[in-house]
This record gives structure tokens, sequence and C-alpha cells, in this order.
């Protein structure tokens, strides 16, 4: 995906502290209880274990790196393997005929973490990071792709994510917008993101800097990223296939937030961001 401006919007905002969370006083759900896997990002490798079960499982993204960083997940086709792959995963075209984007933490600074909820059937998988340093150079071509097989016996995926995580809040991806069930309020959710299109597209939850709004934030996009970055990505889920959907727990304090989607868009290639999927909201 055309991740290419988060780069410099991290970089500006190293060294300043993650906002302290502010629950609201409402009832909340509590906190996930699947499988856990840490995948610790350095610049450039994932420190990631080679085999887990199969299942609804957390994966929690920790960045070590000094560049911003994220996972994204790919099931890869039958019988295919990482290295098989590797020669069609250079470029950020769309995904190799038959693998599927299962998406998977998304991007945080250096020193910040993320996680998402995902259901893994038994197979092979991908563990990118698609985003591209500022040579314009993807790191999984740096060396930023682990192989992981997911063991155990075929069960098919219906009752999805939340036979065993319950969300709060749905957010459904569409073409080219941002579908939540009810507003995001200060505090824990379990947020549960689909996509609803007919092609990939992802939710970076980015942190607005005070006085910015959604629309600072496209313009400084469309000026070639001149200037300050008017917001701080926090998080979210990576590029989903239609149809998947992962389940993101969340803990955002108050303020001013933007969603937005730089998945590249199968007709003319621009960031989805410029057709209009980007969406401002306000955590109270």
């Amino acid at each position: 995906m055309s991740s290419t401006m988060l780069l410099a919007a991290a970089l500006a905002f190293i060294g300043v502290p993650p906002s302290s969370s502010h629950a609201s006083g409402a009832t909340r759900p509590e906190p996930p209880k699947p499988r856990v896997v840490r995948i610790v990002a350095k610049d450039f490798a994932f420190d990631a274990p080679a085999e887990i079960p199969a299942g609804v499982t957390l994966i929690r993204l920790v960045n070590r790196g000094a560049d911003i960083h994220h996972i994204q997940i790919m099931q890869l086709p039958a019988g295919k393997t990482l290295q098989d792959m590797m020669g069609t995963l250079q470029t950020e075209g769309p995904p190799p005929a038959g693998a599927v984007l299962l998406g998977g933490p998304n991007a945080v600074i250096p020193g910040d973490s993320s996680q998402a909820i995902v259901d893994l059937e038994p197979g092979n998988y991908a563990l990118l990071c698609v985003i591209p340093g500022s040579d314009m150079v993807p790191h999984m071509a740096k060396g930023m792709a682990a192989a992981l097989r997911v063991t155990g016996p075929a069960v098919a995926r219906t009752a999805g994510v939340e036979s065993e995580v319950k969300a709060d809040v749905s957010l459904d991806l569409v073409d080219y917008g941002f579908q939540l069930s009810q507003p995001l309020t200060a505090g824990p959710h379990m947020l549960r993101v689909t996509d609803r299109a007919q092609q990939p597209h992802e939710v970076v939850i980015w942190q607005l800097a005070p006085g910015k709004t959604a629309d600072d934030l496209k313009a400084w996009f469309a000026a070639s990223m001149q200037g300050p970055p008017p917001a701080r990505p926090m998080g979210g889920t990576v590029a989903l296939s239609a149809g998947e959907e992962n389940i993101v727990p969340l803990n955002l304090p108050p303020g001013e937030y933007a969603l937005a989607c730089l998945v590249p868009d199968a007709k003319d290639g621009a960031p989805h961001l410029m057709h209009g999927m980007l969406r401002q909201i306000t955590v109270r």
C-alpha cells in the first residue's frame, strides 16, 4: 500500500510521549483473552515465531526500530512459501493471485505498540512491512519479511474473530469511506473492522495535532508532505481483503482523530485517502 507519507509523520513525532488514557466511566468490554503473539519490529526485521497454532490470535506489534513499522499479514496461496513468493512481493502492487490480506496491527512510531486480533487458518503466511523508507524502498525489500506457519486442523472461519472476542463498536470499510456503528468515546474499546468493499482497504488512526483537522492531513499529503505533519499514526489495521475482519483493541485519550486509508486504488493507484476515504472524529 502507499504508506510513504507515514514515515515523515512518524519521524516528526519521535520523542513525543504517548498521551495518557482517560476512562470515561462507562461500562467497557473486558480485555481480549485469545492467544497472544508478540512480534518485535526492528530496522529491518521481525522478531517473530516461525510457527503458531491456528485460531483467534492477538498479534501485538512492538516497534523497537528507528523507523515507523506495521505488520501486514498475508495468507499465501496453497502450497506456496514466502521464499516462493518473494519475487512478486517486492512492489506495492496488488497481492499475488490466491493470496489473502488479513490485516494486522497498523503503523506506530518508534517505541510505541499496536495490536490487532485475527483468525488464522492452518497454512503458510507472510508477515510484511510494506512501508517505504525515505529512499522509497519498501522495508520488506530490506529484509522485513518473515514466514509464519500456522498449524492445526482446518476449521472453517464461519463465526469470525467475534467467536471468541466481542466487539462493542463496528467500523465498516467501504468504497470510499468509514462507517462507524456508534461514536468512539474515550477509554477502552474493541473495534471490529470489516472490509465491506470490493477492493482491499485499511484504517490508519491518526491523532491530530492541536488545532489541526483531517483537511490539514489531506492537504499535507497533497503537498508531498512539506512542512511539519499535522498528525501522528496510532495504529489500526493494515489492508484487509474483501470480507475479512480484524478486531482492534483501542484505548484512545480524548481529542481529535482522523481515520484514513492509504491503500492504492485499483484503477488509478492513488491512495484511497485522495478518493475521500478520510474521516475526522472527536473522541470525548
